[in-house]
């Protein structure tokens, strides 16, 4: 969402990120690296998570280097331009360095 704009979402799982693999818990204990899921329609790269709309939102995250690797992709069938759209937006909620570009 816009910057500033308070969205009301349910965390429908968070799991312990531990290597490859991951464990469903019940929370997530300070420090931890946790995954939520129920988010991905209301956060995109970062957001402030509060159970508070009293808690003011944290500075936006700004990455420290820019990309460094600029690659053109195309489908071998272009009649599968939907999927490959669609796996580059995924990449993109993944990985915050990211960065696409569709032209």
């Amino acid at each position: 969402q816009e910057a500033g704009v308070w969205v009301v979402a349910t965390v429908t799982d968070v799991y312990i990120m531990m290597g490859r693999s991951m464990e469903r818990v019940d929370e997530g204990l300070a420090g931890s690296v946790v995954a939520i899921n129920g988010l991905h329609e209301h956060v995109l790269k970062s957001a402030t998570l509060s159970s508070s709309p009293l808690c003011p939102p944290f500075a936006p995250m700004h990455m420290q280097s820019a990309a460094i690797v600029r690659v053109a992709v195309e489908p071998q069938n272009p009649m599968e331009m939907g999927k490959l759209v669609e796996g580059l937006r995924r990449l993109n909620y993944a990985d915050a360095s990211v960065v696409i570009v569709v032209q």
